[in-house]
């Protein structure tokens, strides 16, 4: 009678170890639901985002054909570029882990997958023009409320976000004793926390109907006094990411070292669309 065993199970390692460190990645990255994202097309090296802005209205005069108005657009070119870890577990050791497998070992990387790729995000995000809270004063409520003005004010397109780092929500959030301000704009139902984006990675909710997140990620500014936080809040379309591969893990067994490899990686680029559909929000560094 047939049987699966340690031998005929091995060519099922590297599926098992990438679909953990995939499942991870996928549980853990926050950024790259908020922004702008394409697959780049198989035989491509790069892709071309369309960045559309506003257009020009004006009067029409019965019977008379109006000259065509020009669109405002141009694209940004994103070329996706690899980035990634070579982890390589000696079998002795894989033998006396109480695991016995390479799943942890997966969940690890793609977390670690994750993180970098948040931090692409943000540190090009952190070539934002508009900067608010650049007194060195703390971050306050009064700050996001500058932000809702301008993009509002200046009709900039949603759907809007803020990324802030874990410290400087707790100072908005501080400020925020009322459960009502969770309430999506609109409607008079308190909603409460965490309603609207449960599933969303670093959700922590939705003040003033602006969907709040999360992140570790979230860029400083060394070069001040005193260092400070740079959060940030945009709009969707301010901001494009590109992939070729998505984030995975490729397995290898190394026979002659008695290892396997592990080589987690994946390949993107990011890149601010329209610079002046976001901000940032200045904070002290706690």
């Amino acid at each position: 009678m047939a049987i699966s065993n340690s031998t005929t199970l091995n060519d099922l390692v590297g599926q098992i170890v990438s679909a953990d460190a995939q499942s991870a990645a996928y549980a853990n990255r926050v950024m790259r639901p908020l922004v702008r994202g394409y697959a780049v097309p198989p035989g491509a090296g790069s892709i071309v985002v369309p960045r559309f802005q506003s257009v020009a209205v004006g009067s029409l005069t019965e019977g008379v054909a109006p000259s065509s108005t020009t669109m405002n657009t141009d694209g940004v070119t994103l070329t996706p570029a690899e980035r990634g870890t070579y982890v390589q577990i000696s079998k002795r050791a894989l033998h006396a882990d109480p695991f016995q497998d390479l799943a942890p070992y997966g969940d690890q990387l793609g977390r670690a997958l994750a993180a970098d790729e948040d931090a692409q995000i943000l540190n090009e995000m952190n070539s934002f023009s508009i900067h608010l809270n650049d007194t060195s004063d703390d971050l306050s409520l009064n700050t996001l409320y500058q932000a809702i003005a301008y993009v509002e004010g200046a009709n900039i397109p949603g759907p809007y976000f803020a990324v802030f780092h874990p410290y400087s929500w707790a100072r908005i959030r501080a400020s925020l004793a009322d459960a009502a301000t969770y309430a999506r704009v609109g409607t008079t139902t308190v909603e409460g926390f965490g309603q609207g984006f449960t599933n969303a990675n670093g959700y922590v909710g939705s003040p003033f109907g602006i969907p709040c997140f999360i992140s570790t990620q979230v860029p400083t500014d060394t070069g001040s006094t005193p260092n400070r936080r740079h959060n940030m809040f945009f709009s969707r379309e301010a901001f494009g990411a590109a992939w070729i591969k998505d984030i995975g893990i490729d397995v290898d067994d190394n026979v002659v070292s008695r290892a396997i490899d592990l080589m987690a990686w994946y390949s993107f680029d990011s890149s601010i669309l329209v610079d002046n559909y976001g901000v940032i929000m200045e904070d002290n560094l706690a």
